[in-house]
């Protein structure tokens, strides 16, 4: 099994609101989760369920009340101890527009104490896997949302950490700029980076994460993989045919057909190549992240 890189024990935060009545309010009542060495871990939630303020525990932006954490064996490491091995970009990036990103990453590379013999390199891979060698000399403050968004991804990844933290990346990126994002993480996450991605963007986190905890209510109530998603019956399959079977849809160019089940979806395919039909692809039928969320979050029942 995997290394445990991060774990949250019984995460509990507590918060006094009111200004003459002080009252406790539970933001995070008990939050277990565990995130393996070469995980894309999605982080999902609605707003108010306690997602930011896990992440702000995680990070020692926030005090926690009660639990721990545990981080590359340390149980509530100091946060100088924390970012020996993790880094954070959070959703906004307050980043200074009138430098160019490589003078940004010079600044940033200085801070993190990367040796000068070295960091003009490992600038030059950052940008590379970023995206940005051809804009690396142009001012930030004429990038685009999406390009600002890797800047924060490229200072994030600048000192090689072992776990990166993300918040909502992909928020106000156009479907070209979270294509290149998910990209960008999935070929980092190939060369053996951890991330942990706190997100509202359920169709990214469906294509990019491999292991997924669902929040509701300051508890973690779901953990799966997509791969958890598909359903124990059912096929569809993607065909094509000059004249498609009753019962079909068009998909592009191909047309689509559901199969009950193995023998329904041997009787479809013999029908298929009774009309002289050729079938395209055979998969398990799957519920989507949205509807599997949606489901999960609606559920009254479901707050353990």
């Amino acid at each position: 099994m995997s290394e445990i890189l991060l774990e949250c024990r019984d995460l509990v935060k507590t918060f006094s609101s009111g200004l003459f009545r002080r009252q406790k309010v539970e933001a995070l009542r008990g939050v277990n989760l565990k995130v393996r060495r070469g995980d894309v871990y999605g982080f999902l939630g609605e707003n108010g369920a306690g997602k930011t303020t896990t992440v702000r525990c995680l990070i020692g932006l926030t005090p926690i009340s009660g639990g721990g954490i545990v981080v590359f064996g340390a149980e509530n490491p100091q946060p100088e101890n924390l970012f020996r091995h993790v880094s954070y970009c959070p959703e906004e990036t307050n980043i200074f527009t009138g430098l160019t990103a490589r003078e940004l990453l010079e600044i940033y590379g200085k801070l993190y104490g990367i040796e000068k013999a070295k960091l003009g390199d490992r600038i030059d891979e950052v940008l590379e896997a970023v995206n940005l060698s051809e804009a690396s000399d142009r001012r930030i403050s004429g990038y685009s949302k999406g390009m600002r968004q890797r800047v924060g991804l490229a200072q994030a990844i600048l000192p090689d950490p072992e776990l990166i933290i993300l918040d909502e990346p992909a928020r106000g990126l156009d479907p070209v700029g979270r294509r290149q994002f998910r990209d960008i993480i999935n070929n980092y996450a190939t060369r053996g980076a951890t991330f942990f991605i706190n997100s509202h963007t359920l169709s990214e986190v469906e294509r990019t994460c491999n292991r997924i905890g669902i929040i509701k209510k300051g508890r973690v109530v779901r953990e799966l993989a997509p791969d958890d998603l598909a359903e124990t019956k059912g096929f569809e399959v993607l065909y094509q045919a000059a004249q498609p079977l009753p019962g079909s849809e068009s998909r592009d160019r191909l047309q689509a057909i559901q199969a009950s089940d193995t023998k329904d979806l041997s009787v479809i395919c013999a029908r298929i190549a009774e009309i002289g039909g050729s079938v395209d692809s055979v998969a398990r039928r799957r519920v989507s992240l949205e509807d599997y969320f949606i489901k999960v979050v609606g559920d009254e029942e479901v707050i353990s």
